[in-house]
This record gives C-alpha cells, structure tokens and sequence, in this order.
C-alpha cells in the first residue's frame, strides 16, 4: 500500500513538472489536441442519459401541441361530430396536461388513463378497491407533461425496425439528491439547454395491451371506483418509476388505470 501511494505521488510531481515546464504556446497546443481527442468522443458518446422520447423520435412523430398547465380546467369530452381540421384538446391521462390536436380520431385518445390509489384500509378487504386521485388533492399532477409519439411510415430504425403503435410519454421534474442530482442538472442543459432541469419519463401503450403483453410486463385487473362507479379495469402500475409517488406526495401505493374500455 506504502508504494503504490508512493508511486502515485511520484506521478503527480512528474506530470506538475511536466505542465510547469511548458511554454504558453507548448500549453495551448496541448490543450487543442486534448479538445481534437476528446470532442469526437463526446460526440459519438454523449455523457447524458438517453430518454425513451430520444428512442422513439427514431420510429415516430410527436403529434400535436402540449399544453401548459393553465389550460388544465376539466375539459368536456371533445365533440365526436366536429368537424374536419377542427383543432381538439384531448387529456389522455386525467387530470395531467392535455394535447392539442388536429385530425380526425383526435377524441379516441381522450381519457385513456386515470391514476388511482389503494390505501392500507382497502388492501386489507377481500375485494380492495382503487380511489382515484385528482390535481385537487395532488395539485403536481398538474406539472405532468404527456406527449403522444404516433408511428411515422417515413421513419425506419436500423436498430429498431419499423416500430407499429402509438405511445404516450409522461414526463416530471425530478431531481435526486447529493452528487446524483447534481450530475442530473449537468446532464439536463448539456441535452437541451441552459434552462432545462432533470426530468423524469416513463412511456404507456396507447393501443390496449394483448393477452402476451399483460403477461410479459406484469398487468394485473383491479377494481377501481370511476365517476362514482366501482369497475373493473387494467393497472399497469409496473410502468410507473417508484420516484413519481415520492414526487406527488402519495403515501398509498399509487397505480395507473386504463379506463377507455369501461
């Protein structure tokens, strides 16, 4: 152990000699190369983490316009006879921000999905039963972004293939704590600016998941109360990351609904 210090310190002071030995334009020329070597690095692998947005714009085209949180007051149902060209706003998730949409079919993807918790009470009961939960109580709900990703004919991933099916990405701020959560606001303006803050993403199917797919990645039916209305409908919690209960402030386990085939 005394040696490899020993070694370690005898490093320093040759590499401290060596740096102090070296002109101004000997210096500048070093760190140009050190620039020419390690730019093409960082460009070929980014010291960011990939989102699952950044996957799926290989494969597909973000539809439409997100909208701020000021427009989140309960909109009706959109109108199923307007008519064509007609710009829609659509709330795939309940009580989350909404997407701004002009095509027909827009209305199809209203209401997708709504969350809902379970307290200890109800876990208890034979039968337990899933509250929903609203931006009233869960006001962070608000600053929930949802983004819908819809498969683009003229895109194709040499990795990937040709990926069908529509998703919805939601995004929140999050950041983590020590070291961690500084790395993260590094990483956030290095991908997309100065201003940008650590997010949060996970992605949901917008087409009903098949009989495999619920199998293969954990959904379970539950009873959940809807609009006054106990049902019975699909939680596919498992897609939810455990930082999203901790970010809105939810102490009961918290899911995530389909409810568009109720």
């Amino acid at each position: 152990m005394t040696a490899v210090l020993s070694g370690i310190g005898i490093g320093m002071d040759a590499t401290k000699q060596f740096v102090l030995s070296l002109d101004a334009v000997s210096l500048a020329l070093l760190v140009v190369t050190l620039v020419a070597f390690l730019v093409p690095i960082f460009i070929l692998f980014p010291p960011v983490p990939v989102d699952r947005s950044d996957v799926l714009r290989q494969t597909h085209t973000r539809a439409g316009v997100a909208l701020p949180s000021s427009n989140l007051r309960r909109q009706p149902l959109p109108d199923r006879r307007a008519g064509r060209g007609r710009s829609v706003r659509v709330f795939p998730v309940e009580a989350c921000r909404g997407v701004e949409l002009v095509h027909d079919g827009a209305q199809s993807y209203d209401r997708l999905y709504t969350f809902a918790q379970l307290s200890a009470a109800n876990r208890q009961k034979g039968s337990p039963v899933w509250e929903p939960i609203t931006h009233g109580r869960f006001p962070l709900l608000a600053n929930i972004q949802v983004d819908l990703w819809v498969p683009d004919p003229n895109k194709t991933s040499r990795l990937l293939g040709h990926v069908d099916g529509a998703f919805l990405v939601l995004t929140f701020p999050w950041t983590d704590a020590g070291l961690q959560g500084l790395v993260q606001s590094v990483s956030a303006k290095l991908s997309h600016g100065l201003r940008a803050i650590p997010e949060k993403e996970f992605m949901l199917p917008v087409s009903f998941p098949s009989d495999d797919e619920m199998r293969a990645q954990g959904y379970s039916f539950a009873k959940v109360k809807i609009r006054d209305e106990i049902t019975t409908a699909l939680n596919i919690d498992s897609e939810l990351p455990s930082e999203l209960a901790r970010y809105l402030g939810a102490e009961q386990q918290l899911g995530i609904f389909r409810v568009d085939r109720l």
